[in-house]
């Protein structure tokens, strides 16, 4: 069995980022628009200067949806 050749964790990161970047950019505006509340309000409890059961829920699951999307989009390493 040959050994697999090991793959540079920081570069694939690297390569990475910009798609994380544009995948999740707009999240904390879809999670205000489908609560109907501001977006420095969904900003705040990202941060945890806030709380709100409705809207961690919501972030989280708008969260889900970008990482199902990278796991979706192929691996360039």
């Amino acid at each position: 069995m040959c050994p697999q050749p090991k793959r540079n964790t920081e570069k694939g990161l690297a390569e990475r980022i910009p798609r994380m970047v544009y995948l999740s950019r707009g999240l904390y505006a879809r999670v205000a628009r489908r609560m109907k509340c501001d977006v420095s309000y969904v900003s705040r409890i990202a941060r945890g200067e806030r709380r709100s059961a409705k809207i961690e829920v919501a972030l989280g699951r708008e969260f889900r949806v970008v990482l199902r999307k990278l796991r979706l989009m192929p691996n360039p390493l």
